[in-house]
């Protein structure tokens, strides 16, 4: 029973047929990209409250979770995939004051990360547009 309903969410909003789900995905890695430039910048932090990002990280982290087995394209795997690796590293350096040093690598890391995930996400858009007609071109069924 959960398979069917995972398929038909699949089957519903695929990033490479659904333009709305498409933008979605780039309107998401393209602000993440932006706050990773700012980040990676120098452009100084919001302070941080420890309860809100535990609270934040522990929703993202369930969310994309959840994401990543509704998904099955592996474009929007490795797009959620990215975004999983960016909220953990930034769990480790929260629970890690030690590694405090290496922030500015992490800023840039995760620039670079969120910027190869929005120009994956382009393409997923760019699919979803090119085939509004056609059958759908994911991996599985």
């Amino acid at each position: 029973m959960r398979q069917d309903h995972v398929n038909n969410f699949h089957n519903s909003f695929c990033a490479t047929r659904s333009v709305g789900t498409a933008a979605v995905f780039v309107a998401c890695c393209a602000i993440m990209a932006f706050a990773g430039w700012r980040g990676a910048s120098g452009k100084p932090h919001p302070p941080d409250s420890g309860a809100f990002f535990l609270s934040y990280q522990a929703i993202t982290l369930l969310v994309a979770g959840l994401l990543f087995t509704a998904f099955k394209c592996t474009r929007e795997r490795v797009v959620i995939a990215l975004s999983l690796f960016t909220q953990l590293s930034a769990l480790l350096f929260a629970a890690r004051p030690n590694l405090a040093s290496f922030r500015p690598i992490l800023e840039w890391i995760d620039f670079a990360v969120w910027t190869t995930a929005l120009v994956i996400s382009l393409t997923m858009l760019a699919s979803a547009l090119r085939s509004r007609n056609r059958p759908s071109p994911c991996e599985s069924s």
